[in-house]
Parts: C-alpha cells; sequence; structure tokens
C-alpha cells in the first residue's frame, strides 16, 4: 500500500494476510511457534513451514534441521526448525516489503487500514484516527482500539533462488522501525538486492522489575544481486 509514514509523527500475535496476498509462496519463514496451548514462543533460529517436501529437504540441507510434520489447519504441513539465525536473502525491490498499519476484528477481517497518518483509499483515504504520539499510538494497539503494524515481505534465498518465493509476516514495531531506511536502501541499489535477514534478541528488565525478552527480524541490505 505504498511506504509507511509512522514515524513521520513523534509482539508478534498478529492477524496473517488474506491469502491471495501470498499463495504463490513456496514457504514461510517464521521467528516462533505456538504449544499446544496457544502460548507463543520466540525462537533464536528461523523456522520454515511449507507444504511441499522438496522445498523442506532443501531448507535443511542449506540451514540445517529435520522435515517433520506439525500440526496444522494450512497446508504447509511440513516444518523445519533450521540451525540458522541469520539468512541471505534477495528482494526484487522496496516494493517486496508490504507494510502497513491494521486495527483488526476478533474474526481477522481489517476494520481499518493507514499508512501512519492517512487511511488507504478502501477506507476513504480519511486521517489516521489513531494518537499521533508514539506511545499513545502503541497504547490504543495494545488496547485493542488503535492499528498495529502489518508487514509481509516475499523473497528469494541467494543460496538457492530457484527454489522459489518465500514470505514473513510479522507485526513487531521494532521490525516497523526498519521499513523506512530499508525501503530507501533498496531503491538506492536500483534493482534487486541481496539482504541479510538475521533474527536479533531482545532481552531487558522493565519499569516494574520484570525481565522481558524477544525477538525481532533485522534487515540489512549488503547490494545488488550479481
Amino acid at each position: 500500500m505504498g511506504r509507511v509514514k509512522i514515524f513521520e509523527v513523534s509482539s508478534e500475535n498478529v492477524a496473517e494476510p488474506e491469502r491471495g496476498e501470498y499463495e504463490e509462496a513456496v514457504g514461510r519463514f517464521r521467528s516462533g511457534y505456538q504449544d499446544a496451548d496457544g502460548k507463543p514462543h520466540s525462537l533464536d533460529e528461523w523456522r520454515v513451514t511449507t507444504g511441499d517436501p522438496t522445498v523442506a529437504k532443501e531448507i535443511a540441507e542449506l540451514f540445517g534441521g529435520e522435515p517433520t510434520e506439525w500440526e496444522t489447519k494450512g497446508t504447509e504441513h511440513l516444518e523445519v526448525r533450521t540451525e540458522a539465525p541469520a539468512v541471505v536473502i534477495q528482494l526484487d525491490s522496496a516494493d517486496a516489503i508490504q507494510a502497513s498499519m491494521k486495527l483488526m476484528s476478533s474474526d481477522f477481517k481489517t476494520i481499518r487500514e493507514c499508512d501512519g497518518i492517512q487511511q488507504t483509499e478502501d477506507f476513504g483515504c480519511a486521517d489516521c484516527v489513531c494518537p499521533s504520539d508514539l506511545k499513545e499510538r502503541k497504547a490504543a494497539a495494545r488496547n485493542g482500539t488503535g492499528c498495529k503494524p502489518s508487514i509481509a515481505i516475499y523473497f528469494h534465498l541467494d543460496a538457492n533462488p530457484e527454489l522459489g518465493k518465500f514470505r514473513y509476516y510479522g507485526g513487531a514495531w521494532g521490525l516497523m522501525e526498519q521499513v523506512p531506511k530499508l525501503q530507501d536502501d533498496l531503491d538506492k541499489v536500483g534493482g534487486p538486492a541481496r539482504v541479510r535477514f538475521q533474527l536479533t534478541r531482545i532481552e531487558f528488565t522493565n519499569q516494574q522489575g520484570i525481565n522481558v525478552s524477544y525477538v525481532i527480524p533485522k534487515l540489512a541490505v549488503l547490494g545488488e544481486v550479481t
């Protein structure tokens, strides 16, 4: 939906995009999993899911791990918990990163969507109704009244581009903060670019004395694809 502008003004539990947006992907890179009770857990190495045994086998050979079955309602019934905290990927252009702010209903329907300042054409191009202050905006998102980051990245593996297109989907504020510079860096390359895609664990103690630990992806443009 264009470029996000949320940072021009002063978690991971998000809904996936509609299937039509990623149905051509051969697999998905994930930074975590849910246990039998539905509790989310972050990982320090990439987890890849796919419905294609050939893709699963190649992922295991490239990045370690073993293809195994996992319980899912979708078609990607195979997972590989790799040994790789970082991979090098290829992005065709800045358009390979689709980022916006979304407010979702309980049944994962989009109530509104914006770039942080103005809502999309589907919602009348009205001004964003979320708080302009970033701290207040995050609080509204936590309370379920404000939009949350929605980021989809589509890429090929630098180690085997012919394997097909993969996707990553996430909703971390720390990832959204990277998007504007990342898109600018991709524009400077002016074509397909090699990008380091790395899981980074963040740990700190909050003001309430609680130890916090979570993982966000970090992306760095390495140069053009040769």
